[in-house]
C-alpha cells in the first residue's frame, strides 16, 4: 500500500471520546453565552451549548473537539508509533503528502510558510515540531482516507500540537505564531469556533509581542522579511474576518502598523513554489494582496457597526451617532471604489478563475469576490443591520441604502460558487472562512422572497412567482455549498442549521446527535453545571434568568408576602417584555417592589 494511503489506514479510528464527568452520566450539557454585534449572523446574546462525554480509558490522545455523534462506532486507535518518530515529529511518509496538500490548497490563504524554507528546516533538523503538527492538522482535512472523515484524520496532529501549546507560549517566535494561526483554523475544522477565536487571539498577541507589525532589521535575510510580513498580514486578515463574522471589534489597531501592505512581488517566487524545480514566473496581481486591502475596509466597517453604537462606556466619552454614520458612508463609498478598481486579471470571470486555479490561487480569488459582495449586501441592505429587536438605530437609519445593489450582490454570491464548483470544488471547500458570505447571501435572498410575498401576489402575478422561484433556487445553491463546506469545517454547522431554519428547510430531527463534544478536565467546573439552580449559595452556572431569580429569592426572603400577596390580591391583565440587553436590572437590585417596574399591569379584584 502506498505511504499516502497508509495514512488513512493508520487513522482508521474515531477521534478520542472526551471528558471525565463526575457521576454515572454518559454525557453532560454545558454552555456559555456569547455577545455578538451587528455584523454577526445572529446579533445579540447567544447561548452556545456543548456536551461533555466520558473519555474512554484506552484513548492515547489528548482530547480534541469532536463534532461526531456519540453513537458512532469507535474502532481501536492506532499506535502513535505509526505516525511519529522518537522525537515526536511526523514520519516523512506521513508529513510529506500532508505538506503537499497544504501547499496545494491552503498556502494561498496562509502564505507565510515557504516550501523552500520548510525544506531547509527539515534538512538541517531545525524544523519546529509545533509548526509541523499544525500544518499537518489543517492539511489532513483534505487527505483521502478510507473513512473520508476530516475529524478523525486531523485528531492525532491536533492533539500533538495542543500538548505542546503551553510550553511553546513561553518562547514567542514566528514559527509558534504561524503554528497558532493554523492550529486555530484546524480547531475550527473540528467544530470549535471558540478554539478559533482563542487560539487566533493568542497568535495575534504573540505576533505583536515579537514586533511583526514594526519596521526593524532583526531578520536573517530579505526572504525572512517577506515571510514575517506575510505572517503579520495573515494575522491581520484573520482578525478582520473574525471581527466581521462574530460581530466584534478588531484586535489589531490600524494606527500601530508600520510595515507596508503586501505587494505582488512578495509572491514571486510563490511560497508554495519557491524551490528550484519550479519555473520562473512573471510578477502579476495576486488575490491575497487585494484581499488584504479589502480587509482593511472590512475591519473599519466592523468597528463602526460592532462598536459602541451610541451606548455609554465607563471610561470614554459617548460617540456621536451622526459622526459614525458619516464614517460608515465614507467606507461604503470606498468599498464600491475598491471593487470597481480591481485589476482586470482579478475580475470575476471563467478565464481569470482558470488562470488562478493553475497558480493555486482560485480559492483566495473566490474569497475576494464573495467578501466584496457580502459586505456590500450587508451594508446596503435596509434590513440586515437592524437591531435584534427589529428596530432601526440612529446609525443604520442614516446609512446609505440600496436594495437593488444589495440583492445584486447576493445574487453574485450565488453565481460565483457554482462556477468555482464546476472548475475546482476545493477552491471554496478549502476556504475556512466561507460561511459568512454564504449566510449573508441567503439572508438577503430570504428578505427578497418575503417582501415579494407581502407586496405581490404570486398566485395572480406569474412574474412574481417566477422571481420567487429563482430566489429559492439561488438559496438552494448556497445551502448546498454550505453543506459541503461544513464537511471540512465543522464549526460552520450551527450557521448552516440557522440558515436552513430560516429558509424552512430544517427537519425537526435533523440537528439531533450533532453536539460538539469537548473536554473539561476541571471537575469543579463540571460540578457547577450539575448543581441545582436553587442552591442557596448560587453555585450553579448562571443562565439568562438566574440573576433575576436570585434577586427575587432575596427579596422574597426579606419580605415573604412580597409577590405571593400581590398575586393573591390582583389578577394579571397584561404583560410586556424587553430584549435582554434592555432589562432594568438596576431597579431589581435596588429592591423596588413597584409591580409596574417588572412589566406587569394589574387590576384590583
Amino acid at each position: 500500500m502506498p505511504d499516502f494511503l497508509r495514512l488513512g489506514a493508520v487513522l482508521h479510528a474515531q477521534a478520542p471520546t472526551l471528558s471525565g464527568v463526575p457521576g454515572d452520566e454518559e454525557s453532560l450539557e454545558v454552555y456559555y453565552y456569547r455577545f455578538s454585534g451587528s455584523t454577526a449572523m445572529t446579533p445579540g446574546i447567544n447561548r452556545v451549548n456543548l456536551r461533555l462525554r466520558k473519555r474512554k480509558a484506552e484513548s492515547p490522545f489528548t482530547d480534541v473537539p469532536n463534532p461526531e455523534s456519540p453513537h458512532s462506532p469507535a474502532p481501536l486507535l492506532p499506535p502513535i508509533s505509526d505516525l511519529f518518530d522518537e522525537e515526536g515529529m511526523p514520519y516523512p511518509h506521513i508529513r510529506e503528502p500532508l505538506f503537499e496538500l497544504f501547499f496545494q490548497h491552503l498556502s494561498q490563504h496562509f502564505p507565510a510558510p515557504s516550501r523552500q524554507r520548510m525544506k531547509e528546516r527539515f534538512e538541517s533538523g531545525t524544523m519546529s515540531q509545533f509548526l509541523a503538527h499544525s500544518i499537518c492538522a489543517i492539511a489532513a482535512r483534505f487527505a483521502p482516507s478510507p473513512l473520508d472523515n476530516p475529524t478523525q484524520a486531523c485528531a492525532p496532529f491536533l492533539s500533538k500540537a495542543q500538548n505542546m501549546l503551553v510550553p511553546m507560549m513561553q518562547l514567542p517566535s514566528t514559527e509558534t505564531c504561524s503554528g497558532l494561526i493554523l492550529l486555530a483554523w484546524a480547531s475550527y475544522g473540528q467544530g470549535s469556533d471558540t478554539g478559533l477565536w482563542q487560539l487566533s487571539g493568542m497568535g495575534i498577541r504573540m505576533g505583536l509581542e515579537i514586533g511583526l507589525h514594526k519596521v526593524s532589521e532583526m531578520y536573517d535575510s530579505p526572504q525572512h522579511v517577506v515571510r514575517c510580513r506575510l505572517l503579520f498580514w495573515t494575522l491581520f486578515v484573520t482578525d478582520r474576518i473574525l471581527a466581521f463574522a462574530e460581530g466584534r471589534e478588531t484586535m489589531i489597531d490600524d494606527d500601530i502598523i508600520e510595515i507596508p501592505l503586501p505587494k505582488d512581488s512578495d509572491f514571486f517566487p510563490d511560497p508554495a513554489r519557491s524551490t528550484p524545480e519550479y519555473p520562473y514566473e512573471i510578477t502579476e496581481p495576486v488575490p491575497f494582496v487585494y484581499f488584504t486591502k479589502l480587509m482593511v475596509i472590512v475591519g473599519r466597517i466592523s468597528n463602526v457597526l460592532n462598536g459602541r453604537r451610541g451606548k455609554p462606556r465607563t471610561l470614554v466619552p459617548t460617540v456621536d451617532a451622526e459622526q459614525q454614520s458619516k464614517l460608515l458612508t465614507e467606507l461604503q463609498i470606498r468599498l464600491i471604489e475598491f471593487v470597481a478598481n480591481l485589476p482586470e486579471s482579478l475580475r470575476w470571470n471563467l478565464d481569470n478563475l482558470k488562470h488562478q486555479q493553475q497558480r493555486g490561487h482560485s480559492g483566495i480569488l473566490l474569497a475576494l469576490h464573495l467578501y466584496c459582495h457580502a459586505v456590500l449586501a450587508m451594508t446596503y441592505h435596509p434590513d440586515l443591520l437592524k437591531s435584534p429587536s427589529g428596530h432601526e438605530t440612529p446609525l443604520n437609519r442614516n446609512m446609505l441604502k440600496d436594495m437593488r445593489l444589495a440583492l445584486e450582490s447576493s445574487k453574485q454570491i450565488s453565481e460565483c460558487i457554482p462556477l468555482a464548483d464546476l472548475l475546482d470544488p476545493t477552491s471554496y471547500i478549502g476556504i475556512p472562512y466561507m460561511m459568512q458570505p454564504i449566510s449573508i447571501g441567503v439572508s438577503s435572498l430570504l428578505h427578497e422572497i418575503r417582501s415579494m410575498e407581502v407586496s405581490e401576489n404570486p398566485q395572480i402575478d406569474p412574474t412574481a412567482g417566477f422571481r420567487i422561484s429563482i430566489a429559492r433556487e439561488k438559496i438552494a445553491v448556497l445551502l448546498k455549498a454550505a453543506t459541503k463546506v461544513v464537511q471540512a469545517w465543522a464549526a460552520g454547522r450551527p450557521a448552516l442549521d440557522v440558515l436552513k431554519k430560516r429558509a424552512g428547510l430544517l427537519r425537526p430531527d435533523e440537528d439531533k446527535n450533532r453536539d460538539v463534544f469537548v473536554s473539561l478536565p476541571d471537575t469543579g467546573m463540571v460540578r457547577r453545571f450539575k448543581a441545582s439552580k436553587d442552591h442557596p449559595q448560587n453555585i450553579a452556572q448562571p443562565t439568562e434568568t438566574s440573576l433575576r431569580d436570585a434577586i427575587m429569592r432575596q427579596n422574597a426572603s426579606l419580605n415573604p408576602i412580597w409577590l405571593t400577596s400581590l398575586m393573591t390580591d390582583y389578577t394579571l391583565e397584561g404583560m410586556t417584555y424587553d430584549p435582554v440587553e434592555n432589562a432594568d436590572l438596576y431597579r431589581l437590585v435596588s429592591g423596588e417592589d413597584d409591580p409596574a417596574s417588572f412589566g406587569f399591569f394589574a387590576t384590583d379584584q
